[in-house]
C-alpha cells in the first residue's frame, strides 16, 4: 500500500505552491481578482456546453488517457515468471476457486474467459465450469481443456438444472479457502489473483472486489468504472461491487449459499447477504476485471428483488424502487416518527434572496412539524429589518464579525428540534419532500449528516456531495454538470457515501452535532462543514448524499466569492491531510484538478509507481 505520509506531504505541498501562486497574483492585482477569476471560470464550464456539437470532433482529435494507459500497463505488465519470487515470498498463498456458470456461450468470448484464468500470475486456483449441458457438443471441447488444464473441473448437470444448483454443489466439492464467481464471457486481468491475494497479505478481509472496464468483440478496452472505496448506501443503490467480487469460502457457506429464486440476480444477493454478516470488505484499486456489455432482461428486477429482501432481513422499513437508471435503485425508508425539525438560516441583508428561501419553505414543503431560527448577522438594511420583525418565525441577532461556525453553533445551542437542518439563505426548495428524504437517513443511528443535490438556476449540478483533495482542500462533486445527464456511473442520482457533504442544506441529529461540539469556530468561512463532516466520520458515523432533496442555490449573491483564507487551508492540510491527500470515496485515479471524475493519466501513472515499489 501507498505511504499515506508521503502522499499527504506531496498533496500539502502541491496546495500550499498553489496558495503561493494565488496570493502572488493577488499581492499584485487585488484580491478581487482571483475572485473574478474564479466567478468567470464557473460561467465558461457552464455555458461550454452550448459548443457541445465540438465535443467529438474535439475527442476525436486527442488522446484517450485510458487508452494511453491501458497501452502503459500492458507493457509494464510483463510475464507471470516476473512476480513467481515475490508470491513464493508471500505469508499466505490460499487457493482462489473460481465459479463459472456455462450456458449457451459464444464459443470465441468463452475461450477467451478461460484463458485469462488459466493466465493467471498466481498459480493457485481451481475453475469450476458449472451446469454444463452433459449432452451439448461443448463438453468434448471443454474435456480436451480439463485434459491440458488439470485445475479446470467441469460439473455437467442437465439443461433443466438452475444455474444455483451447479453453484452451490462446486461451491461443496472447491478446495479454496476464497471463492470468487466469473461470468461465462467476461475476463480477469493477467495480475488479477496476485492483486487480490497481495492485498492479503496486508490486510484481512472477507470480501474483496476491483475496478472493472468494458472490452469489446475486438478486445479494445474502455469504460474504466474506478470505485470508491467500501460505500454501504451505494451498494443499496447499484450493483457497484459486484463484478468478480472476491469472498472467503466459510462466508459464502454461513450465508447460506447461492440462491436460485434471484437468477441473475444471484451475485448481487450473495454480495448484500455477506456484507450484513461481514465489515472486512476491501476495495483494490486496480482495473482487474473487463466485462462484456451483454443484456440481462431479468438482471434489474432480479437484483431489485434480492435488494428488496435483504432491506426486509435487516428489519429496515424500506421500500426498494426502481432508479433513475438500469440496474440502479431508490431505497425508500419509512419516517419512523414526525419529530421537530429546525431549520437554521444565517442571513445578512439581500432581502430577496431570504424572502425567497423562507416563501419557498413554506409553500412547498409537505413536511410540517418544523421550526425556522433566522440567525441575523447584523443586517442594516431597513427593509430586512422590517421583514425580520413581520416573521411568525424566531430571529436571533449576532452582530459580531461573519463568522459561519459561530452562527450555527449558537443557534443550534437554542433549536428546539430533536433533527437541526442547516440552510443557507440563498437557497430555494424545489422537491416538496425535501425534508423527508433528508429525515429518512437522518433518523438512521450509523449516519452523522445528510446532504441534498442542489442545482444553479440554470438546472446545472452545484452540489452532488463533498470530494476530498480537489482543488487543493475539497470541492463539490459533479459541479456544472447539467441536472439531467447521468454523470459518472450515474453518481450524481444515487444516494451514496461520501466523506462531507455542504452545510447549504445539511441535516444532522441534534444530540450528534452536540457530540462532537458543533462546528469548528476557527474555520470562520470555509471548510467548517467539510470539518464538521470528517470529525463525523472521525467517529465512525457515515455521512449520505440523497439526490431526492433537491433545491436551487443561488451561490455567491449573498455574499462575495472570495477565495478560501490561507489560515483555513493550512488548518484542514494540518488536521486532515491523509484524508485530503486520499479521499476513501474517491479513486487514486481520478483528476483532482476538476469535478468531473474524469480518468487522470497522471495520477494513474504516479500511484501504479508507488505500488509497484511497494510490492
Amino acid at each position: 500500500m501507498q505511504d499515506h505520509e508521503q502522499l499527504a506531504a506531496e498533496h500539502e505541498a502541491t496546495v500550499l505552491r498553489r496558495l503561493g501562486y494565488r496570493k502572488g497574483l493577488e499581492h499584485i492585482f487585488g484580491w478581487r481578482s482571483s475572485a473574478y477569476y474564479q466567478r468567470w471560470r464557473g460561467y465558461y464550464r457552464r455555458w461550454r456546453r452550448l459548443l457541445a456539437f465540438a465535443t467529438p470532433l474535439w475527442r476525436s482529435l486527442k488522446r484517450d488517457p485510458y487508452a494511453t494507459w491501458v497501452q502503459e500497463e500492458s507493457r509494464a505488465l510483463t510475464t507471470a515468471d516476473t512476480y513467481a519470487e515475490r508470491i513464493a515470498a508471500f505469508a499466505r498463498r490460499p487457493t482462489v476457486s473460481i465459479l463459472t456458470v456455462v450456458r449457451e456461450p459464444h464459443l470465441p468470448w468463452l475461450e477467451q474467459c478461460l484463458a485469462s484464468v488459466v493466465s493467471q500470475w498466481y498459480p493457485h486456483w481451481e475453475l469450476w465450469l458449472c451446469n454444463v449441458d452433459p449432452h451439448s457438443s461443448l463438453l468434448p471441447w471443454l474435456e480436451q481443456y480439463r485434459q491440458r488444464e488439470p485445475r479446470v473441473k467441469i460439473l455437467p448437470l442437465s439443461s433443466s438444472s438452475k444455474e444455483a444448483v451447479g453453484l452451490n454443489r462446486a461451491l461443496l466439492s472447491a478446495v479454496g479457502e476464497f471463492i470468487g464467481l466469473l461470468n461465462q464471457h467476461d475476463l480477469l486481468a493477467p495480475h488479477a489473483l496476485y492483486e487480490i491475494v497481495r492485498r492479503m497479505q496486508e490486510e484481512v478481509g472477507d470480501v474483496f472486489y476491483s475496478d472493472e472496464d468494458e472490452v469489446d468483440a475486438r478486445g479494445a478496452r474502455s469504460a474504466p468504472f474506478c470505485k470508491p472505496d467500501w460505500s454501504p448506501d451505494l451498494c443499496l443503490s447499484s450493483l457497484y461491487a459486484c463484478q468478480f467480487t472476491v469472498y472467503r469460502r466459510s462466508l459464502v457457506e454461513a450465508v447460506g449459499g447461492v440462491r436460485a429464486e434471484y437468477a441473475e440476480g444471484r451475485a448481487y444477493d450473495v454480495l448484500l447477504r455477506c456484507t450484513e454478516r461481514s465489515e472486512r470488505i476491501v476495495h483494490i484499486p486496480r482495473v482487474l476485471y473487463h466485462k462484456r456489455r451483454e443484456q440481462l432482461p431479468q438482471l434489474h428486477l432480479n437484483a431489485r428483488r434480492a435488494l428488496q429482501a435483504a432491506l426486509n432481513r435487516r428489519g429496515e422499513a424500506a421500500e426498494a424502487e426502481d432508479g433513475p437508471l438500469p440496474c440502479t435503485f431508490q431505497v425508500r425508508r419509512r419516517i419512523m416518527s414526525t419529530p421537530l425539525i429546525s431549520i437554521i438560516i444565517p442571513t445578512r441583508d439581500r432581502l430577496a434572496l431570504l424572502r425567497r428561501c423562507i416563501e419557498s419553505i413554506e409553500a412547498r414543503t409537505t413536511y410540517r412539524q418544523y421550526e425556522i431560527l433566522i440567525i441575523d448577522n447584523n443586517s442594516q438594511a431597513p427593509q430586512t429589518l422590517a421583514y425580520l420583525a413581520s416573521l411568525p418565525h424566531r430571529v436571533l441577532r449576532d452582530n459580531a464579525p461573519f463568522n459561519f461556525a459561530r452562527l450555527n453553533n449558537r443557534a443550534a445551542a437554542l433549536a428546539k428540534g430533536e433533527h437541526l437542518l442547516f440552510l443557507n439563505n440563498d437557497m430555494e426548495v424545489i422537491t416538496p419532500g425535501w425534508v423527508e428524504a433528508l429525515l429518512e437517513h437522518a433518523q438512521r443511528k450509523e449516519v452523522g449528516a445528510v446532504g441534498a443535490q442542489l442545482l444553479y438556476p440554470d438546472n446545472t449540478i452545484q452540489h452532488a456531495g463533498v470530494i476530498l483533495g480537489v482543488r487543493g482542500v475539497a470541492a463539490h462533486a459533479h459541479k456544472y454538470l447539467p441536472a439531467a445527464d447521468a454523470g459518472y456511473q450515474g453518481f450524481p442520482h444515487l444516494i451514496r457515501n461520501y466523506s462531507a457533504v455542504t452545510a447549504a442544506c445539511l441535516m444532522t441529529r441534534k444530540a450528534v452535532y452536540e457530540e462532537i461540539g458543533g462546528m469548528e469556530e476557527r474555520l470562520a468561512v470555509t471548510f467548517n462543514d467539510v470539518d464538521f463532516c470528517l470529525r463525523l466520520r472521525e467517529r465512525g458515523y457515515l455521512i449520505v448524499y440523497t439526490p431526492y432533496a433537491r433545491l436551487y442555490h443561488h451561490e455567491s449573491q449573498s455574499r462575495w466569492l472570495q477565495p478560501p483564507h490561507d489560515e483555513e487551508v493550512r488548518y484542514m492540510l494540518a488536521r486532515w491531510g491523509p484524508l485530503l491527500a486520499q479521499d476513501p470515496y474517491y479513486h487514486p485515479h481520478l483528476t483532482l484538478k476538476r469535478e468531473d471524475f474524469r480518468f487522470d493519466l497522471g495520477r494513474a501513472r504516479a500511484w501504479s509507481a508507488k505500488e509497484s515499489t511497494a510490492s
